[in-house]
């Protein structure tokens, strides 16, 4: 079971929206091991479909990935890398050339997701870094693909017998390849004092652009309310006496927000 996206089918593809609310994600994590020097953990992510799959904003179907991440500080350097495995609906995307018979190009569904990261603490308000992730479909099987051709009277393809035009009905099974996506994304991150911080970056699609975006750029403002900066040495917002990373500044993505650690999720 699962939908079929025809490239180059123009009858039947909606453009997307300049903008449209996406899926929704939703995670637990349990910590394994964790000290000021880094961790481990393992998670559980859920994509719950809000997004509107008609203009692809969304993918229409629950998924789940449990992951397990691992970070480590070692002075102004931080460390982080993530493996996991993404279940939901297959989807599969198939090329229709005109005149041509159709071709799966890829699927999704089944994938074996992966991320490593590496941050530096430049100064007390200025931190970069560099993260590449990935995924690579996992047993996706097959698709089967009916090609349909209008014939003209007399065309040696026609049975023979056939009187005026004839269709040709070509049905055949092909096997979905996974490929393998790969990206990376430079950022950059400023702490402007009083609770405030601001984000900028860019990446490139390096491998796979069909599966990911050839390239995107990104843009935040984190504001953490009630930030008091006395002894605060990475002006986070968690004082120096309860952050566990005292010179990195906490990123605040959701995961352990409390702790003063960066981490990669």
């Amino acid at each position: 079971a699962g939908r079929t996206l025809v490239e180059g089918a123009s009858a039947s593809n909606v453009e997307a929206p300049e903008t449209s609310p996406l899926d929704m994600r939703v995670g637990l994590r349990v910590n394994l091991f964790r000290r000021p020097s880094g961790g481990v953990a393992l998670a559980l992510e859920g994509r719950l479909p809000f997004g509107n799959e008609e203009v692809f904003a969304g993918s229409g179907a629950f998924a789940v990935e449990p992951k397990i991440l691992a970070t480590a500080h070692l002075g102004p350097v931080t460390l982080a890398a993530n493996v996991g495995f993404r279940l939901g609906e297959r989807q599969v995307l198939v090329e229709r050339p005109s005149g041509a018979s159709q071709r799966v190009l890829a699927g999704s569904g089944r994938e074996l997701t992966f991320a490593a990261s590496a941050a530096v603490s430049v100064a007390s308000w200025l931190e970069v870094g560099v993260e590449t992730y990935g995924l690579v479909g996992v047993g996706l099987g097959e698709e089967t693909l009916v090609d349909r051709q209008v014939l003209p009277a007399g065309d040696p393809g026609c049975p023979a017998g056939s009187v005026g035009p004839c269709e040709v009905v070509d049905s055949r099974k092909e096997s979905i390849p996974g490929g393998l996506a790969l990206e990376a994304i430079l950022a950059a991150r400023v702490d402007f004092g009083h609770g405030v911080a601001g984000r900028v970056g860019g990446g490139l699609a390096l491998f796979g652009d069909r599966q990911r975006a050839s390239f995107r750029l990104l843009a935040g403002v984190l504001w953490r309310f009630g930030a008091d900066q006395s002894g605060d040495r990475d002006r986070d917002g968690i004082v120096d006496a309860l952050d566990h990373c005292p010179a990195q500044a906490e990123d605040f993505d959701g995961v352990d927000d409390a702790d003063g650690c960066p981490d990669v999720d």
